[in-house]
């Protein structure tokens, strides 16, 4: 299978994995300095057993300028059968404005100010709405929150658990080809 994974010096790296035994990976891909779309025409003309069995879009749709176009893109990449999307992305909420805007930019100064734009965070629902437009459909949905929400570096690690309760600040979502 083949992962997908941006560096600072825009470089390939592959690995080869395992050997003998069938118990190893095969070869992973290491791609960067490239925008998804630029990986989806290259990847247009290739037969689908050079897809890739998992793409991660994860804490990036709430900075794009065009949602639809990296869904679609991304969405190009995944084997037909097998391919699964995860994204993970704000959810757009009161509270979601209060944490990662006012708290985490502002008032802890964890973010650069403007880092965020309320605007362009996205509710499971409305991602469901444009994943079924590029042909893909939920199959899971949980919430990230922290384990420990009062107590934070340097007082403690920040930890964080999956939680499908509460979907109000983070959240990942994993999508396959409707069948």
């Amino acid at each position: 299978w083949r992962l997908s994974k941006h560096n600072k010096n825009n470089t390939t790296t592959t690995t080869e994995s395992g050997g003998g035994g069938g118990g190893g990976l095969g070869t992973i891909d290491y791609r960067g300095g490239m925008s998804v779309e630029d990986l989806a025409h290259e990847y247009h003309n290739l037969d689908d057993t050079e897809k890739f069995d998992i793409v991660c879009i994860l804490e990036v749709l709430e900075h794009v300028t065009d949602v639809d176009s990296l869904l679609q893109a991304a969405s190009s990449l995944l084997r037909p059968e097998t391919g699964m999307l995860f994204v993970s992305t704000m959810n757009q909420t009161l509270k979601s404005h209060a944490i990662a805007i006012v708290g985490a930019e502002y008032v802890m100064k964890y973010l650069p100010i403007g880092t965020h734009d309320w605007n362009k965070f996205l509710s499971p629902h409305e991602v469901e709405t444009r994943m079924a437009r590029v042909g893909l459909q939920p199959v899971d949905t949980c919430g990230m929150v922290l384990k420990h929400p009062w107590s934070a570096p340097p007082i403690s690690n920040w930890e964080w658990k999956l939680d499908r309760q509460d979907l109000d600040v983070n959240w990942i979502g994993g999508y396959q080809r409707l069948s």
